[in-house]
């Protein structure tokens, strides 16, 4: 419950069910994290845009924007984020579909806490992973750049000064 919760991680939870999203909302606060809650993926994407999240957990069938164009214009404002489906209507065409478009997981209602938990922490830890794999891959970049000009000035120094 919640290995992530030292974190600050922020959790956007969106579903035009407003039973879901009290249930999800308030079981996911209670593991630590800090939630906010959309009811269809206008609202998501409006939250969204105006805040740093972590996690997305989102429904398919919602008025105004679906669940499928949420991911593609969540992704277009930030490729990381990771996307949780949780859907009663689900198909393995959908599913299929989700992850294509770049969802984590996919997962049917009704679901268990247990499962939530589970799949949250998991899409977490890669969120995580490929935060510091980033740093990882700019640092290595910035001394394969850098460390060559450092060791050419200091052999052209060393050759003027050592005249």
């Amino acid at each position: 419950m919640g290995i992530f919760k030292s974190t600050g991680v922020k959790i956007l939870v969106v579903d035009d069910e407003p039973s879901v999203v009290d249930v999800f909302s308030q079981y996911l606060t209670g593991a630590g994290y800090r939630v906010q809650s959309a009811a269809n993926g206008k609202e998501a994407l409006d939250v969204f845009k105006k805040d740093q999240f972590q996690l997305v957990i989102t429904d398919i069938e919602m008025p105004e924007i679906d669940g499928m164009a949420l991911i593609d214009r969540i992704k277009a404002v930030n490729k990381d984020v990771v996307v949780i489906v949780v859907t009663g209507y689900g198909t393995i065409e959908r599913a299929v579909e989700a992850m294509k478009k770049g969802a984590y997981d996919f997962l049917e209602k009704p679901l268990s806490f247990k499962a939530l938990d589970m799949v949250v922490n998991r899409a977490l830890e890669r969120y995580f992973i490929y935060k510091k794999l980033r740093m990882f891959r700019t640092l290595f970049f910035m001394l394969v750049t850098v460390l060559p000009v450092v060791l050419l000035t200091g052999a052209v120094l060393g050759h003027f000064l050592g005249k």
